[in-house]
């Protein structure tokens, strides 16, 4: 049987981590991939995931490697720091939160 695959906030911490590290805000990252501040803010949130794509763009703008940024966000899951997001009642549309 196929194992569930539950959603964390690993990605969401990091991202912000990373921003925070190099003093940037999130208005100054959302302009170098082009995409506004409020979708930073849902991804640091955990309310939205990007698309690999974004992913690698997202991880230019913050002047790290792709692959150094998804080794902090395996790091935070294997070592069981990494929170399942879970989703708000009704009036938030069921998005993670």
């Amino acid at each position: 049987m196929a194992k569930k695959r539950i959603k964390t906030d690993a990605f969401s911490v990091i991202l912000r981590e990373i921003r925070t590290e190099k003093g940037l805000l999130q208005d100054q990252i959302a302009e170098r991939p082009d995409v506004t501040r409020n979708y930073i803010s849902y991804l640091e949130s955990g309310q939205r995931y990007p698309s690999l794509e974004m992913f690698i763009a997202l991880a230019r703008a913050l002047g790290v490697r792709p692959g150094e940024m998804m080794d902090r966000i395996a790091a935070r899951i294997d070592s069981g720091r990494a929170s399942p997001l879970v989703k708000k009642q009704a009036g938030r549309r069921g998005r993670y939160s």
